[in-house]
């Protein structure tokens, strides 16, 4: 397979699965060190958007029988997708699209991380189809860029290894570069643009403005975006309810831990929400050794690794719905037969 190196923003953080009291998301607390980010209730609102999209739940659950607990895994996507359709919101459209593509049996998990990367875009929700319609042909860590870039004839710009090596001679960082490389996404902005106005002095702010990524203006929002990672600089740019913008103690490693709490805090306490809404449509969990699945989840990993597989490709395929032990499965196929890792998990899944 042609490999090509690519840029791909890193999110920090990790949503975990758990169940917790029903409450309204608060105020982190405050500390001696930095003003604390603005409570956002997004409780109210999440539900709303759960139950007008909540058809879109349909062919997924056309996938349990009822009465019966569904299998741990296959309960934990339905929930992960429950909540991804309680905080984003669709029209009705956008939603029927959404439930032909798990209805043509595309994993919820790769709807999602396609999503996540088309809202970096200014293309047309119909993308989506087309990329997970190339999810057979493109793998691994960059396979949504790589298809994006397919679909769109390079047009934002790809930069190879020696390019990349220019820019960090030019003075240009590794976040400098993971920054462009989203924002060149948009209508008419290409990578290699973006980057040189980042060497003629712009800030990222700046480029945000002028692209229309970021609306709001004032010293204490520039200060943040223009120091923080890559990921939360976007995140606060597409949603300023994320901070106070006139409380900001300029302390930006902080605010984006606080972010990524504000985003699992709210993960939380959506799925335990919905975790009621769905036992009240007798959608429920079986009950599983939950310590002794983590233990073979992680023992299969390791495996997998070991025969050849790097974690990345590993949670690649884990967001293509593929459990642990498949992966494991075809990692073997994969270090004993040399079979590609994409048709040795398609062996796997036909056993």
């Amino acid at each position: 397979m042609r490999k090509r190196l690519t840029i791909k923003i890193m999110i920090t953080g990790v949503f975990v699965l758990m169940v917790i009291s029903a409450m309204n998301i608060v105020a982190i607390a405050e500390t001696s060190e930095i003003t604390p980010i603005v409570a956002i209730n997004f409780e109210q609102q999440d539900y709303a958007n759960f139950k007008a999209n909540e058809i879109g739940l349909t062919p997924v659950l056309s996938m349990v029988e009822n009465g019966e607990p569904v299998e741990y895994e296959k309960y934990e996507n339905i929930l992960a997708y429950s909540v991804f359709l309680a905080e984003n919101e669709f029209s009705s459209d956008e939603i029927a699209l959404l439930s032909e593509l798990v209805e043509e049996g595309y994993s919820t998990r790769l709807i999602q991380e396609v999503y996540n990367f088309w809202k970096t875009t200014d293309e047309d929700f119909s993308m989506i189809r087309d990329l997970c319609e190339l999810s057979d042909e493109f793998y691994g860590l960059y396979w949504v860029e790589n298809a994006f870039n397919k679909l769109t004839n390079n047009s934002h710009g790809v930069l190879n290894r020696a390019e990349i090596e220019a820019y960090y001679e030019k003075g240009l960082t590794h976040d400098d570069i993971y920054t462009a490389n989203i924002l060149s996404r948009r209508e008419g902005q290409t990578i290699q643009g973006i980057l040189e106005d980042m060497l003629m002095g712009k800030s990222t702010s700046e480029i945000m403005r002028e692209i229309g990524v970021l609306q709001e203006s004032g010293t204490e929002i520039d200060e943040t975006i223009n120091n923080t990672s890559p990921a939360i600089a976007l995140k606060i740019a597409e949603n300023d309810d994320y901070i106070n913008t006139n409380n900001l103690s300029g302390d930006t490693m902080k605010i984006a831990d606080q972010v990524i709490e504000l985003d699992d805090e709210r993960y939380n306490k959506n799925a335990a929400v919905i975790r009621k809404d769905l036992a009240a449509k007798g959608i429920v969990s079986e009950k599983i050794d939950i310590m002794q699945k983590m233990k073979d989840d992680y023992n299969a990993r390791i495996i997998a690794i070991e025969n050849g597989f790097d974690s990345y490709l590993i949670q690649s395929f884990r967001n293509r719905g593929y459990t642990y032990l498949q992966i494991q499965a075809a990692s073997e196929l994969f270090a004993l037969e040399g079979i590609d890792p994409l048709e040795a998990l398609k062996i796997v899944e036909r056993r």
